[in-house]
């Protein structure tokens, strides 16, 4: 009935309750009348809806709404510490950019809280992670670092996507080279048995190589180079040229601790080997992430549970890591204490 008032005049009699109908079915023009072009009329809606029970409006929620409703009710759902709703809305409704600093910059705990483990949000923010960040940082939120952690993980997401595309762009824009790598790339050993000179001169005619290779030679190389051209190689930094380094099937454990223990290596690549099973099962692997600067606190934590005791008590002491992974380890160390005496 509600849907056939087409005037502004027809939807205020509607709003005023001036035509008779049931709770549902109120709720349910009230609701899309926050999205009306008449301002009247939207107003009228959202002042009534911001009187309206959660449990009400997230009952009546359309499937499809325009954004202005969509915008309105994000703002009804924050000013009113709604967040049943919010999740409603985050999950079912995108978020637009321009939202994010005029809705959503409220200094409160339980809202980020919920928005820094919303992937909606998130994905959405990202864009804006250096504003939220100061935001966040001036309001004393305590979600700072776990909304750093997040768009770390999701950015990866979107680094995959452009790292995708930058492939499909190379093998359409580059000529087919077929790169023939001379022997001391390729080979496991390529200095034995050369004199100190003959390694140096080595050295630089390898290090000429790379300045003149293309990105598309640099993948190659690093998807099937020896130990020296590893190194170089998971130092370059192009994404594409770094990610073929961990794709190589030479590569070693005692690379991969190396590497785990390298405070300048790019969040993907700390990601991608804490994340890795063969490689975390490797106890060396564990200490090293736990002990990098660089690992996500979420990451760290899950590891630390697996390191030993005199391990752990190096983390708790680390001053070049952060409080909060020390304070963690120390709380670990002191559980443990607990239970050995409670044995005794």
């Amino acid at each position: 009935m509600w849907r056939n008032a087409k005037t502004p005049e027809q939807k205020m009699m509607i709003i005023n309750r001036m035509l008779p109908m049931t709770k549902d079915m109120y709720n349910e023009a009230l609701i899309y009348f926050t999205s009306d072009e008449n301002d009247k009329v939207r107003g009228s809606a959202i002042s009534i809806i911001e009187l309206t029970s959660e449990e009400d409006i997230v009952k009546h929620i359309p499937e499809e709404f325009p954004e202005t409703g969509v915008e309105a009710l994000y703002k009804i759902a924050i000013q009113n510490r709604f967040y049943l709703l919010l999740a409603k809305l985050l999950n079912r409704f995108t978020v637009k950019k321009i939202w994010v600093t005029n809705i959503f910059f409220v200094n409160n705990q339980d809202l980020w809280s919920l928005l820094s483990e919303n992937k909606n949000f998130i994905r959405t923010a990202y864009h804006l992670q250096e504003e939220i960040e100061e935001f966040l940082k001036a309001s004393e939120l305590i979600y700072i670092e776990k909304i750093k952690e997040q768009f770390t993980y999701l950015t990866e997401i979107e680094k995959i996507d452009r790292d995708e595309l930058a492939e499909e762009e190379l093998d359409e824009d580059e000529d087919i080279v077929e790169f023939d790598f001379p022997d001391f790339l390729i080979t496991e050993n390529p200095f034995e048995g050369l004199k100190p000179e003959e390694v140096a001169h080595k050295r630089e005619t390898f290090a000429q190589m790379l300045k003149n290779l293309s990105v598309a030679g640099k993948i190659k190389l690093a998807g099937l180079g020896n130990l020296e051209a590893r190194k170089a190689l998971i130092k370059d930094p192009k994404r594409l040229v770094y990610m073929a380094v961990m794709k190589n099937p030479r590569i070693t454990e005692k690379e991969i601790i190396a590497i785990a223990s390298d405070n300048s290596m790019p969040d993907d690549i700390i990601n991608l080997i804490a994340n890795k099973k063969e490689y975390v099962k490797n106890y060396q692997v564990k200490k090293s992430l736990v002990l990098n600067p660089k690992t996500p606190f979420r990451i760290s934590v899950r590891l630390m549970q697996l390191l030993r005791k005199e391990d752990l008590k190096k983390v708790s002491e680390s001053r070049s890591i952060p409080a909060s992974v020390r304070s963690m380890a120390l709380r670990i160390l002191n559980k443990e204490r607990e239970k050995a005496k409670s044995k005794k």
